[in-house]
């Protein structure tokens, strides 16, 4: 397991070192790791979003973590550590609105928060934090849950002109890798998705000219300030 943020401030050539040193500790050989292979890896590693992985030789695999990169047998690190994940197939969690609500068997919880309109921070609408969402308060019915996935699932992803999709269209297109997929926590009520977790908001949960009252959903570890 490596920092990812330490690892992309590495130069290049260190860049490649570090991949190849642990191919070699969890394999003890470099036998059959090409030069092609280690780029592959390491262009992953520096340009991919969490999730993002990559196949390496001997039964290997590269995984980009919310914080880590990590390096194992694809069911070692089928589960990024990082992740805010749900069991798959596991049941419903009821959410508090405002609140927070802890994820089963995980480190992490999700706040929600009530705030107005002149709260939102300078920088809102890119967001540069995926685990961030802000949506327009009287767009969200209660009750509210967090689920994963189920046949059928569709939503209208933010930026699309309110136009439907598939959750595993999108799933494809955001190139989320398939053993993530079961996992990735979704926000939801009465009238379908609201949050995407870690990637889209629904177009009908936007923030309007008009919105006064938002929600701020916010996953993070417990104890995060």
């Amino acid at each position: 397991v490596l920092e990812l943020e330490g690892w992309r401030a590495l130069p290049i050539s260190l860049q490649r070192s570090t991949i190849r040193e642990s191919v070699q500790r969890l394999r003890r050989t470099l036998r059959d790791i090409t030069f092609v292979q280690v780029e592959s890896a390491v262009q992953v590693a520096r340009d991919g979003t969490t999730g993002a992985q990559s196949t390496l030789p001997q039964g290997l695999m590269l995984m980009v973590g919310y914080n880590e990169l990590t390096i194992g047998r694809p069911d070692a690190v089928r589960v990024v550590r990082d992740w805010p994940f749900l069991a798959a197939g596991s049941e419903p969690v009821p959410v508090g609105l405002p609140g927070r609500t802890p994820l089963p068997e995980s480190t992490w919880q999700l706040e929600i928060r009530a705030m107005s309109r002149a709260d939102l921070p300078p920088g809102w609408e890119s967001n540069e934090d995926p685990w961030r969402a802000f949506v327009d308060a009287d767009q969200v019915g209660d009750p509210v849950w967090l689920r994963t996935r189920q046949p059928g699932d569709r939503f209208h992803p933010l930026g699309m002109g309110g136009r439907v999709v598939k959750l595993s269209d999108f799933f494809t297109n955001r190139k989320i890798p398939h053993s993530l997929r079961d996992q990735l926590p979704l926000l939801t009520d009465g009238r379908g998705i609201v949050w995407v977790c870690g990637q889209r908001i629904d177009h009908r949960a936007r923030i309007r000219n008009a919105t006064e009252a938002i929600w701020l959903l916010r996953l993070a570890r417990r104890g995060a300030s």
